[in-house]
């Protein structure tokens, strides 16, 4: 079956600028809105290359503070989005 000729891309979380998408080998995608967030801290993820044996148990924490309340869905969209 081809596609329609009316067929379009929708935007969203999953294409805006100021969306963060954490990839994880053992976890799924998610996604967090860091509009007018301080810096991120570094996510712990082996996927993404932001752990190392040495990363502390803090750093995680860190993470867990800066994520809470921006989780967002990949098709979501708010008026602050930005596509890249």
């Amino acid at each position: 079956m081809k596609k329609s000729q009316e067929y379009v891309e929708q935007p969203g979380c999953h294409d805006c600028r100021h969306c963060f998408i954490k990839y994880d080998y053992d976890a799924a995608t998610t996604y967090y809105c860091a509009f007018g967030a301080p810096r991120r801290p570094r996510c712990g993820s082996v996927c993404m290359k932001e752990f190392d044996g040495e990363t502390a148990e803090s750093d995680f924490h860190k993470f867990d503070k800066w994520a809470k309340g921006r989780e967002v869905k990949a098709w979501g969209m708010c008026w602050e989005h930005r596509s890249e």
